[in-house]
């Protein structure tokens, strides 16, 4: 070998180990889950600031901005805003266990985004709540409530 081919190799040698010194190889890639209000008119979408790694559990958040869109009650999160995705309720929980798995969220390559599920009012059923006095007197209007209202 002659002292030009010795030079080239260092040379090369030495950029690689440069390069491999400037990648933070111990830092997995993450992702994050951002949520959307998907046609709200009022209130503000949940944030999370966790940044997941593949194998760690997202918790999904709840309304917490009270999120409205008129005409329409909140019924959860989708992963695509058509509602043709996957559907989860404030609380439930699923693990990024692989890269099929982000794609199949709808995490392309590093995120999720969760969509508001918005269900028409005149589809969502009442219930009425009737009191007897049980032998006491006076009387007590009924209720009615919408699915998921609570009193």
């Amino acid at each position: 070998m002659n002292k030009k081919n010795n030079v080239t190799i260092i040379i090369a040698f030495i950029s690689i180990i440069i390069f491999i010194s400037a990648c933070d190889l111990s830092d997995p890639l993450t992702y994050t889950v951002t949520y959307n209000g998907n046609g709200h008119t009022e209130g503000t979408v949940p944030v999370d600031t966790e940044k997941y790694k593949i194998g760690e559990t997202v918790t999904v958040k709840d309304n917490t901005g009270n999120l409205v869109c008129p005409g329409y009650i909140f019924s959860g999160w989708n992963t695509q805003s058509d509602m043709g995705g996957s559907h989860y309720n404030p609380g439930d929980t699923f693990k990024l266990l692989s890269l099929d798995m982000l794609l199949s969220l709808g995490m392309g390559e590093h995120n999720v985004t969760l969509y508001a599920e918005w269900v028409d009012t005149e589809e969502v059923p009442s219930h009425t709540i009737t009191f007897k006095g049980n032998g006491g007197t006076g009387t007590m209007a009924a209720l009615e409530l919408e699915e998921g209202e609570t009193i």
